[in-house]
């Protein structure tokens, strides 16, 4: 059983914390099979974000091939608790209403 403060097997592949990637997976990219995806996605993103739009959810827009791409210029990492929580939450709402019929 893991001890409190120990970071576990989720952090095995990545690092010793979130922010700073050192392991096999810090380097693991399958970007050139984003093409593959056969459905739609809905990729957010706060202009705030720590996952800055440009190093990452525009390459997903750009390599999925069925996708609507939203940033939320007001926003960082958390819209849904953030001043666009509405707003995101209609995005969402909107997205899934059109592709569920």
């Amino acid at each position: 059983m893991p001890v409190l403060g120990d970071t576990g097997p989720a952090y095995a592949l990545w690092g010793p914390h979130e922010f700073r990637g050192t392991g096999p997976e810090a380097y693991f990219d399958i970007s050139d099979r984003l093409g593959e995806i056969g459905v739609a996605a809905l990729i957010l993103c706060g202009w705030y974000d720590e996952l800055s739009p440009k190093r990452c959810s525009r390459p997903l827009a750009d390599g999925i091939p069925d996708n609507e791409y939203v940033i939320f210029g007001n926003s960082s990492h958390l819209t849904i608790l953030e001043k666009e929580a509405d707003l995101y939450l209609a995005v969402i709402r909107d997205f899934l209403g059109r592709r569920l019929k």
